[in-house]
């Protein structure tokens, strides 16, 4: 009896290990959405490698901020990124490493250059698909 309550205190404590984990998780990607959201600047990434599992589910992609380049991943749902396809990529101005790439606006064009510090909004000279 007394091996069954201890792996039952085991089984619980593992249990809420993994719940605490994701509730963390969770509240970590909210605050950093909420701080991309508040503090939005934008530039233009370049996407690289396709890797994980069916068809390439998460997408790296390049960026450069005040002369900083940066090298970040996202999940890409659906649909087919081009390897080395241009996109908007916003950012934090406060922390620039935190991003997303936009996969719905594919730059085709641009004739106007990208400041260091990125742009307060996309501008029109930015042709996105």
């Amino acid at each position: 009896m007394k091996k069954q309550k201890i792996s039952d205190v085991v089984a619980v404590t593992i249990l809420l290990f993994l719940l605490s984990v994701i509730v963390y998780n969770y509240l970590l990607t909210d605050n950093i959405n909420n701080e991309i959201d508040e503090n939005s600047r934008y530039t233009i990434g370049i996407t690289g490698n396709s890797f994980g599992a069916r068809h390439g589910s998460t997408v790296e992609y390049f960026y450069k901020v005040n002369n900083i380049e940066y090298r970040e991943t996202q999940t890409k749902i659906k649909g087919v990124v081009n390897p080395a396809g241009k996109y908007i990529v916003q950012f934090s101005s406060l922390n620039p490493k935190r991003s997303r790439i936009l996969f719905e606006l594919e730059v085709s064009n641009y004739k106007i250059k990208v400041p260091d510090s990125g742009w307060d909004c996309i501008p029109d000279g930015v042709n996105v698909n």
